[in-house]
């Protein structure tokens, strides 16, 4: 197969990659329309926290239905039709009128969007060792580019008429990406090299200790990764005086370089030969910039605003990566139930990061609660720390 991403296969990943684009625009841009659903529906930052994780919770329940499912049938239809289903979980969103009813559709998304974890396991069938790495980062990229447009633009969309619009808009990208999904989506090709791969795990996946290791450093880390994109916008409008659509554009900027970032890592990965060195970067960077950012807060917005922005794209930063390793320690076999394993531990720490911020917020204040984030980036740096500084070569065709 090569070391090439382009021809049928880019254009197969790029559908793959608008799957995770539309389900994230869902549950990374949704925090930026928490300062107007406050001031639509009165809710208050309990409640938006709830708002906030709903989605990431309907995924938390279904990810490993979806994952076993599409190591049994493949993705070819199952991503079209979770898709749409997603569409029509933002359709009922869009006509709620009260905050129970937004909880519920956004759930409803969540369950169907959780088919977007079957395209990670597409991307590595239609990639090689050489190049997969960057292959899984390239879909997952869509994740931060689904946020960042959202930030932008939900904002934009929900200020001058409702959050109802911006619900809809919604729903228009998630049926878009189940159309470009059935047009282009086939089997993927045989991969002779992974016939009998070297380094895969001897035991079955979930009994498998390393893979429980990256498993749990991956939730630590999105634990202060989603509890920080969570509240960032309305840290920034209501406590810093930062407008509705700035505070979004905050958000989009951190969005839009943790898809640089993601990339980065990627090609760095694949380039070095190892996927939990760069992790154990990322993981103590965040340690290192959490606080520098609660500091700035006491300076300037800006100031403030580009840390934000740093800290955000550097947590967010290696997920391609973790993922690749477990999908290669995994096997072949097993990579989608894997994955999908993965991916509802890892959301139901995206359920605990903003549910847990909003609830420390009242007590803590908001410098002392936003400074408690870097707790989990640091426990996520000691447990990946052993298997990092281990790692060999990235397993080669034996």
């Amino acid at each position: 197969m090569g070391q090439r991403l382009g021809g049928r296969r880019g254009a197969v990943l790029l559908a793959l990659m608008s799957a995770q684009l539309a389900a994230a625009a869902v549950y990374r841009g949704l925090p930026a329309l928490v300062p107007d659903l406050r001031d639509e529906l009165g809710i208050s930052l309990q409640e938006a926290g709830l708002v906030v994780a709903a989605p990431s919770a309907g995924n938390a329940v279904m990810l490993m239905v979806w994952g076993v499912l599409g190591d049994r049938r493949g993705e070819r239809w199952l991503l079209p039709l979770g898709m749409a289903g997603a569409a029509v979980g933002l359709a009922i969103t869009a006509l709620a009128d009260d905050v129970g009813g937004v909880i519920a559709g956004l759930f409803i998304t969540g369950l169907f969007s959780a088919v977007a974890v079957t395209s990670v396991h597409a991307a590595s069938e239609w990639s090689t060792t050489q190049n997969r790495a960057a292959a899984v980062s390239l879909v997952m990229t869509g994740i931060a580019l689904g946020g960042a447009v959202a930030a932008l633009a939900l904002p934009l969309i929900s200020g001058p008429s409702s959050t109802s619009w911006a619900f809809a808009a919604l729903a228009a990208l998630a049926a878009a990406s189940a159309l470009a999904l059935a047009v282009v989506l086939r089997r993927p090709p045989r991969n002779p090299e992974e016939a009998s791969p070297s380094g895969v795990a001897t035991a079955p996946y979930y009994r498998d200790g390393r893979i429980w290791a990256m498993i749990v450093a991956a939730c630590l880390l999105v634990v202060t990764s989603v509890g920080l994109v969570g509240f960032i916008p309305v840290y920034f409008h209501e406590e810093l005086g930062v407008t509705t659509v700035a505070s979004g554009a905050i958000l989009a900027g951190a969005l839009t370089a943790t898809a640089v970032l993601r990339v980065a890592a990627g090609h760095l990965g694949d380039r070095l030969g190892r996927r939990l060195l760069p992790n154990l970067w990322f993981a103590l960077a965040t340690v290192a910039l959490v606080p520098l950012m609660v500091v700035a807060t006491g300076v300037s917005a800006a100031l403030a605003a580009a840390l934000a922005i740093a800290v955000v794209a550097v947590s967010f930063a290696g997920n391609g990566l973790s993922a690749t390793a477990v999908a290669e320690r995994a096997g072949a076999a097993h990579r989608g139930a894997a994955l999908a394993m993965r991916k509802t531990l890892v959301f139901g720490a995206g359920v605990a990061g903003p549910v847990a911020l909003g609830a420390l917020i009242a007590p803590l204040g908001w410098e002392a609660a936003l400074t408690m984030t870097l707790v989990p980036a640091a426990l996520s740096a000691v447990v990946i720390a052993p298997l990092a500084l281990r790692e060999g070569r990235a397993t080669r065709p034996g």
